[in-house]
């Protein structure tokens, strides 16, 4: 489904925008005082399951790749780390998905990044 959305022009546009407007750093390690260049875009809230923000820009963060794999555990679901950054473009954009993010929380998890993910940072 949002396959089709990714080759579109213009996702290519606001990618780059983005990218281009935080100097192509990594906003997740920039938040702990790491500098690394972002190579991609992290749909904050992700966007199979909030469609309607899949060209809000403030529900896309800059990220390295090594930064995306710690957001993401195996399944899709969303690690630690992931939950706090789609809880901060959440509260960005203006609306409440406190129900999802607790929800993400209790499900089982096919592996957990969050932990490496700390250690990285």
């Amino acid at each position: 489904m949002n396959d089709d959305k990714y080759s579109t022009s213009k996702w290519r546009h606001l990618a780059r925008r983005v990218l281009s407007y935080y100097n192509f750093q990594d906003q997740v390690k920039r938040r702990f005082g790491k500098m690394e260049q972002a190579e991609m875009v992290h749909h904050a809230l992700p966007a199979e399951d909030f469609p309607e923000y899949f060209f809000h820009p403030k529900n896309l963060v800059p990220v390295s790749r090594s930064t995306h794999r710690g957001l993401h555990n195996d399944d899709g679901t969303l690690t630690a780390a992931g939950i706090d950054v789609a809880r901060r473009a959440a509260r960005n954009i203006g609306v409440d998905v406190s129900a999802y993010l607790d929800a993400q929380k209790r499900r089982p998890r096919t592996r957990n990044d969050a932990g490496r993910y700390q250690k990285s940072l």
